[in-house]
């Protein structure tokens, strides 16, 4: 089954705020605005519980020594309690979204935040976390981050200083978010950034939507078949590999063969199918050729 190809739905966010788009697709196709930058909104003034529960719970993780310097704790609280005591928080939570799911009342982004608490229900069932997940989450040394402000910014207040390494420390712990989602949950990361990760300015001139990146990043293993829309017409999908839960070990294990999709041979079809598509075929004629 194909993802049905919503580039007219991005273009007219673009347009309508002059923000560049970022979000994802969840495993069932539904696009998910969630901008990665910013843990205090979307972009468009509407609240992010995906970010903030992600801050939230990896940032337990973060090392923490409030003689560092002030300001720490907004964004990372100090682990004064046990793996087992945060593991009973995060299931809790769990539980309660599903509440919400069962019964109807839940949002897209519910569920998202949903699949992101189970992440870290899985991580803190027990007290080796980066073990568990099988990876490691860091930031830079707090030191270092004030240097470089006040280096950058050497006429701030207390307050704007603060107000900055917030900013940071939540940028770099959410710089893991993606990661996150398309490697462990199956989500489909969308992104309209430049190569370093510059939003476009999309109120220039030289501003144009389709010569702009177009990227999803996906650890599916049926990408010709799930994005064909959206290949034919010019996206490129980066592919990553998956991490599964292996409950009996208690532990993120890598999925073997990225690529061993293309063993079945209906992967090496579809990609034949798409470059004869994008060779031979204007743009502006494709959607002719969309798959449901």
């Amino acid at each position: 089954m194909s993802i049905e190809f919503k580039e007219e739905q991005i273009d007219s966010y673009e347009k309508a705020t002059k923000n560049v788009y970022a979000g994802y697709f969840s495993p069932d196709g539904a696009l998910i605005h969630v901008c990665p930058h910013n843990g205090e909104d979307r972009g468009d003034g509407l609240p992010n519980q995906v970010a903030d529960t992600f801050i939230k719970y990896a940032g337990l993780l973060v090392p923490h020594d409030r003689r560092l310097y002030r300001g720490y704790d907004s964004v990372v609280a100090k682990r004064r309690v046990s793996y087992s005591d945060i593991h009973r928080q995060v299931k809790n939570e769990y539980l309660d979204l599903t509440d919400k799911v069962h019964n109807g009342t839940a949002t897209e982004m519910d569920y998202f935040q949903r699949e992101i608490i189970k992440f870290f229900e899985n991580g803190y069932s027990r007290d080796k976390f980066f073990e568990t997940i099988n990876r490691t989450l860091a930031i830079d040394d707090p030191i270092v981050i004030e240097k470089r402000i006040r280096a950058k910014y050497p006429d701030l207040s207390e307050q704007e200083l603060l107000e900055k390494i917030e900013r940071s420390i939540k940028r770099q712990i959410l710089s893991y978010l993606k990661d996150i989602c398309v490697q462990y949950l199956g989500f489909d990361s969308l992104e309209r950034f430049s190569p370093d990760g510059r939003q476009y300015n999309i109120s220039s001139d030289s501003y144009d939507f389709e010569s702009s990146p177009r990227i999803i990043t996906s650890s599916s293993r049926h990408i010709n078949e799930k994005y064909y829309n959206y290949l034919i017409m010019g996206w490129d999908i980066h592919r990553v590999p998956r991490f599964i839960f292996n409950s009996e070990k208690g532990q993120y294990e890598k999925r073997s063969g990225i690529l061993d999709s293309f063993s079945n041979g209906e992967e090496q079809v579809l990609h034949d199918e798409i470059e004869s598509i994008k060779r031979l075929v204007p743009i502006h004629e494709r959607h002719k050729f969309f798959k449901e």
